[in-house]
């Protein structure tokens, strides 16, 4: 197989293929890549257009290679479709105005699950604000929006964070285990403002909230969810047991 073809293969650029080196240093390596479709595909209706209205030249960032960052430079054609009108070709390289290949974006967002922003950021040589970006976008990608028309029994705590100064709200789906929302703070408003997030129809169907005994708690549940069984969960009431009977045991 020619090395332009197995270099390809290896970046796994299939839409493309490596015709040479376009720039070098002990740093980064610059490939220029053509695409291997003979007329550009409409991103519109997704057909072939034998008239290509201008071409753009652009250079992205992909994965990294043979421990050097690895930039792609390539032409973007701009087609001209009979149906559409004048559109940049479709490209599952990478997405419209990014400068980073979706490969390259998949890769950033699942460091992110292991490590910090700021090294992850630190590690692919790109900036915090871009690394959170990407972060988001991969996190939407992989964990689409939560269905809440099947939501029957809720469970909720609280969960602190930056050194106990600062509060989260989690409600959990309680049987799947699910975490389907979080807000900042602990109090009726947070809770609340989950409440009416789902909709009073969705509300109308919960038949228990499992939580703690927080009087903000239960205030929300009994303002949105009268009709729902409240369910304290067993360690707080195990806990306010044992400190009832420490406290009886010590006045005899």
């Amino acid at each position: 197989m020619p090395v332009n073809k197995e270099l390809t293969r290896l970046l796994d650029i299939w839409e493309y293929q490596v015709v040479c080196i376009d720039d070098e240093n002990e740093h980064e390596v610059t490939l220029f890549v053509e695409p291997t479709r003979r007329y550009p595909i409409c991103p519109k209706c997704r057909q072939a257009c034998l008239f290509v209205h201008s071409t753009e030249e652009r250079t992205v960032r992909h994965l990294d290679a043979f421990h050097r960052r690895c930039f792609l430079r390539f032409e973007v054609r701009y087609l001209r479709c009979q149906t559409c009108g004048v559109h940049a070709e479709a490209n599952d390289l990478v997405a419209s105005r990014k400068r980073t290949t979706k490969a390259f974006r998949r890769y950033v967002g699942g460091l992110c699950r292991y490590m910090p922003i700021a090294q992850v950021a630190e590690h692919v040589g790109l900036s915090e604000d871009t690394v959170r970006t990407v972060d988001k976008e991969y996190l939407a990608q992989q964990y689409p929006p939560v269905d809440f028309s099947k939501l029957r029994r809720l469970a909720v705590d609280e969960i602190a964070y930056r050194k106990g100064r600062k509060y989260l709200t989690v409600v959990a789906n309680y049987d799947t285990g699910e975490v389907i929302w979080t807000g900042e703070g602990k109090d009726a408003a947070t809770l609340g403002a989950f409440f009416r997030h789902i909709g009073p129809k969705v509300c109308r169907q919960l038949v228990a909230v499992s939580m703690d005994m927080s009087a903000s708690y239960l205030k929300a549940v009994r303002r949105y969810c009268p009709h729902a069984r409240e369910v304290f969960d067993r360690f707080h009431v195990a806990k306010h047991l044992n400190d009832a009977v420490n406290e009886t045991r010590k006045l005899i």
